[in-house]
């Protein structure tokens, strides 16, 4: 049947060229002989003494490089603190430092004006110095007011701390860069600032000194239109008084009746002469 087809389809049944024939080696090779090793005397005063050897070094791993370059920066830090505190000179202000008042924590939206009315209230002020980023010029939370007399500033001390000033309660103190001695800032590694000390179980969260700060939580409970009180629930009764549902709902619309009738006095509404 093959004698029938085609010259293009005989072709895939032809026969494959032979194997070419290649020489025989001289010999296997596990049949050489292996090449022939020799000691090293003959080398051996070519070496270097060995008390001339550097001794072995090791690379630095990842952790240690971590931990130098921490350490590198705090050394930097420190140094650059201490070149500040060097430099830093309180006393180029003309300003009576018994006279100035310290008032931090501020709003940054809190203006110049706005602090010379809250001030004004504890005697005639001379100057307010609003303290600014020197790069950004923004304002940076403080600021010292100087009054024109020592006796409204110490009234100022006692009765201004903890006071609300855009919604954000200050924390005022005396100028101790001129009144203290040896005395630094907080950004020179000073200050009496708690806010700053670590973990955050170990920071203060309240606003003002904190021998006012049973005053101020006080004065926050009025503002929000309640009683302050100190103890617990369970300090009172020491279980919690269960309260049915109903008595829940009386007790919210009797809320809601008092705000709308206080609504209604402040707009003037059913008031009569």
């Amino acid at each position: 049947m093959t004698a029938f087809l085609p010259s293009n389809l005989l072709a895939l049944f032809a026969a494959r060229p032979p194997i070419p024939y290649l020489p025989p080696l001289d010999k296997l090779g596990h049949q050489k002989k292996p090449w022939p090793y020799s000691g090293i005397a003959s080398i051996v005063a070519d070496f270097e003494d060995p008390e001339d050897t550097p001794s072995p070094t090791r690379a630095e791993t990842r952790d240690e490089k971590i931990e130098r370059k921490k350490c590198e920066r705090i050394k930097k830090k420190k140094a650059d603190l201490e070149k500040a505190a060097e430099e830093w000179d309180p006393h180029t202000d003309g300003s009576d430092a018994f006279k100035t008042l310290f008032v931090g924590r501020l709003n940054y939206d809190t203006s110049e004006k706005k602090m010379r009315r809250e001030m004004e209230v504890y005697g005639p002020v001379k100057s307010i110095q609003m303290v600014t980023n020197s790069t950004t010029g923004k304002p940076r939370g403080y600021c010292f007011v100087e009054f024109e007399h020592e006796r409204d500033m110490h009234t100022a001390y006692k009765h201004a701390d903890g006071k609300k000033i855009d919604g954000r309660r200050i924390v005022v103190d005396v100028e101790r860069g001129r009144t203290v001695k040896n005395w630094k800032p907080r950004r020179l590694g000073g200050g009496l600032g708690g806010t700053r000390n670590g973990a955050p179980e170990a920071n203060i969260k309240h606003s003002g000194r904190v021998e006012n700060f049973d005053r101020d939580r006080e004065r926050d409970e009025r503002d929000r239109g309640g009683e302050y009180r100190d103890r617990s629930r369970r300090d009172r009764g020491g279980k919690y008084r269960d309260r049915s549902r109903r008595d829940r709902e009386r007790d919210r619309g009797r809320d809601r009746d008092h705000d709308r009738h206080d609504r209604r006095r402040e707009r003037g509404e059913g008031i009569h002469f």
